[in-house]
């Protein structure tokens, strides 16, 4: 019966939607399905080790040595609904491979793990369901849980195995659904975040800051963004971005150089010098390797965190001390804090909004997407805070989305609503944008010029 369970996921991952149930075991052959890396019996009612079998209407698992496993000859990811009826005779055990996991299906009061099962019948025939949605499957067995929550890959094929005893399987139906529409396609990139022929390139300069006062022994990436229209001469507006070269990039998801050529030749934002800054990671020894996360990517820059989710001004001091002096020898920026302009996403989004609210100052316009608004380092205090603070002169513009996380450290999406409903009570002039997105910079960064022409106007 595993054997049918397994075979009968695969077909339905596979086969295109329906809302109506169908057979995935024609009860006469073998069809799509094969050993791993082995031959596939397509016409055949029987495997050629005889281990499997096909009659009458039954997928049966047969009795023989050693452990053998019938998979399906396709891969499947879509959500689908899996009913099937199986018969074991006394201590058979066997199971099926959702994806790749193993579910026990066996005459369950032999052994674990579901050997106390009130509604199993021995040796007569029984009903298991498999539920997957997304990489989680629900498995029941006449009604009673099996597992509730069944972690299982995206996609893959699904099996049956043959290890001890007979087993049984019929009625293998399959009910699938369609496949779900990523929430962010609808978001793209517009006309103002291409490059656009006439309009001028600014110059993009990179910098390694190997130690700073504020946060000891943390280095860093920086750079400068000094558009073509800046003259040297009159003070420029000033932006500064979090996980900053991520945005430097004119070919990313941001594109804040392209994005500022064509907003600042059409006038419509400020002639503004673009300042991007990595967060802070450990000088490493020489000869030493950076870390790496599980699945093999580089490891986040170990300061990050700290430095943008602690609800203090020590990021803003940095900022102020110790960047905003290395930008003035590059170029003159304007002193006037509505002149100045703060973002960034996730924890770089509290971090832009953290520093805006620590010294308005020095900084009076925010641009914030997937906030991390949430209780990380404290940020979920701060719809109370802005509520019962006095109203500080800064405006912000905000994103967030319905997809968006939702972990151990709160609600993303009801966090945002949150901050968005104190700066509304307390009447900023502020710009909530609220999408159907993930944890990610498409939304936000497909915003980015209608962000900036609502800010600087």
């Amino acid at each position: 019966m595993l054997m049918r369970a397994s075979l009968l996921l695969l077909f339905v991952a596979g086969v295109g939607a329906d809302d109506t149930p169908r057979n995935l075991f024609d009860g006469k052959s073998l069809a799509g399905w094969g050993y791993k890396n082995g031959p596939k019996f397509d016409g055949k009612a029987a495997s050629d080790d005889a281990r499997f079998s096909a009659k009458d209407g039954i997928l049966t698992v047969h009795a023989g040595t050693g452990q053998k496993q019938l998979h399906t000859t396709e891969a499947f990811g879509n959500d689908f609904e899996l009913a099937l009826e199986f018969r074991a005779e006394k201590n058979a055990d066997s199971g099926i491979y959702i994806r790749g996991p193993q579910l026990q299906c066996r005459d369950y009061p032999v052994a674990g793990p579901y050997k106390n099962l009130k509604n199993y019948k021995p040796q007569d025939w029984n009903s298991i369901v498999v539920k997957v949605t997304g990489t989680t499957a629900h498995c029941t067995c006449n009604g009673e849980v099996l597992e509730a929550a069944l972690k299982v890959p995206a996609s893959g094929p699904i099996g049956v195995e043959a290890d001890r005893g007979v087993m049984e399987y019929r009625n293998i139906k399959i009910t699938t659904q369609p496949a779900k529409k990523n929430p962010d396609d609808q978001y793209v990139l517009g006309p103002e975040s291409q490059e656009q022929a006439g309009v001028p390139k600014g110059t993009l300069k990179e910098f390694d800051m190997k130690t700073s006062k504020t946060f000891p022994g943390m280095e860093r990436k920086w750079a400068i963004y000094i558009p073509a229209q800046y003259d040297g001469k009159t003070p420029a507006s000033l932006m500064v971005f979090q996980d900053g070269m991520g945005y430097a990039s004119r070919n990313g998801a941001w594109r804040v150089p392209v994005v500022f050529d064509n907003l600042i030749h059409k006038k419509n934002m400020p002639v503004t010098v673009a300042v991007f800054i990595n967060p802070g990671d450990k000088t490493l020894a020489p000869g030493a390797v950076k870390p790496k996360r599980p699945d093999g990517r580089p490891a986040g820059a170990s300061n990050r965190s700290m430095e943008y989710d602690t609800l203090s001004d020590k990021y803003a001091t940095f900022l102020i001390d110790e960047i905003l002096p290395e930008v003035k020898k590059h170029a003159i920026i304007s002193d006037k804090p509505e002149d100045r302009a703060i973002g960034g996403a996730s924890s770089g989004g509290i971090c832009a909004f953290n520093v805006a609210w620590e010294r308005p100052d020095q900084f009076r316009k925010v641009f914030t997407t997937i906030g991390s608004f949430t209780n990380i380092r404290g940020g979920g205090k701060y719809p109370e805070i802005v509520k019962a603070a006095e109203k500080k002169p800064i405006r912000v513009f905000q994103q967030d989305g319905a997809a968006d996380l939702d972990n151990q450290f709160g609600n993303w999406p009801a966090a945002n609503k949150a901050m968005a409903a104190a700066l509304t009570e307390k009447g900023y002039d502020h710009k909530f944008v609220f999408g159907e997105g993930a944890h990610n910079s498409k939304h936000g960064g497909a915003l980015l010029p209608e962000a900036m022409v609502w800010l600087w106007r």
